[in-house]
């Protein structure tokens, strides 16, 4: 059974639908706000033939069949859609042959498996909306703690991080014990006390903050998603963006993710392992762009800077900024 490609975009509504050679071409659905102007002259296509990925050659978006229509269900339906469901849905459209659970399971995998999970952004809702104190005596603002949609969490006593991906969506929580001797201070999704996490995710296929990029050419990458919002606090978003690893390793799809900017400015830790993620980062694409290290002054982490010294990060990016070089678009996907 062969995928129609023009009735899929007809059915999600597509403008100015084309065929080319071996592609469709269309508008893009411009999932993450990166046509200002709209996608006049189309620059998403979608082969024709298997294994029908989906490629928009001006704002890199880049997905499979089954994550495309997930995403397009999502809007559609006004919920959170996963491509496991989203191929099911194309089965009983008839317009994928049904695979068995197993067979899915293996696709899922070698196509882009190692995937987000979309979550509803209602589950936010169950945290207390606002900061605890702890937070505020890092130095960051109310207004920043607002926009980067900071929570507490009562019942285990927890800073709330939601982490979004590039097109806004939210696929995960972090959370940060307020005290240090809470039983874990640090998590990737809630640690509960009978020991099982929930809202957890593969923290590797997404940077902290990724969702708020602009167009930019120099980052300015991090440890710690607090980190993030502190700088943010102080307006050091207005002449570069602002990343997290969420630790210390940088995985594959992190690092091409970072391989779209000029420059990248490292702000790691102070400590062995912040060392070896700033090594680990020098392999990867040392010489592929203007890598800079920032040493914090000396200080454990950029936390730890007074905002009149964590402006001086700005002299870091100068030649990046007063060239002004041809801006590289996003790939995020």
């Amino acid at each position: 059974m062969s995928f129609n490609v023009e009735q899929f975009l007809k059915y999600f509504n597509f403008r100015r639908i084309k065929r080319r050679g071996e592609n469709y071409m269309a508008s893009c659905p411009d999932f993450s706000g990166k046509h200002s102007r709209g996608d006049i002259r189309p620059s998403f296509g979608i082969r024709a033939n298997p294994p029908y990925l989906a490629n928009c050659f001006t704002c890199g978006l880049r997905l499979n069949i089954e994550y495309l229509t997930a995403m397009l269900l999502s809007e559609k339906l006004e919920r959170p859609v996963n491509p496991y469901e989203a191929w099911k849905w194309l089965e009983d459209k008839g317009w994928v042959v049904t695979l068995t659970a197993e067979d899915l399971r293996e696709r899922l995998h070698s196509t882009g498996g190692d995937s987000l999970d979309v979550l509803n952004d209602n589950i936010l809702l169950d945290f207390t909306n606002g900061v605890h104190k702890s937070i505020l005596k890092r130095g960051i603002t109310q207004q920043s703690a607002k926009e980067w949609e900071l929570r507490y969490d009562p019942k285990t006593r927890r800073t709330i991080i939601p982490v979004r991906n590039f097109m806004g969506l939210l696929v995960g929580i972090l959370s940060r014990a307020v005290d240090e001797d809470e039983y874990i201070r640090h998590g990737v999704g809630i640690p509960q006390p009978d020991g099982g996490v929930i809202y957890g995710f593969k923290k590797g296929l997404v940077l902290y903050g990724e969702h708020k990029v602009s167009d930019k050419n120099t980052v300015l990458l991090m440890e710690s998603p607090l980190d993030v919002v502190y700088c943010w606090s102080h307006n050091i978003q207005a002449d570069m963006d602002i990343l997290a690893l969420m630790g210390t390793m940088v995985s594959t799809i992190q690092i091409e993710k970072l391989l779209d900017y000029q420059q990248v400015i490292l702000a790691m830790d102070n400590d062995k392992a912040g060392q070896e993620g700033i090594e680990q980062i020098q392999r990867s694409i040392g010489g592929k762009v203007d890598l800079r290290v920032f040493d914090n002054f000396g200080k454990k982490d950029i936390g730890k800077l007074n905002p009149e010294d964590l402006s001086k990060i700005k002299e870091y990016a100068t030649s990046a900024l007063s060239n002004r070089l041809q801006k590289i678009p996003k790939k995020f996907t």
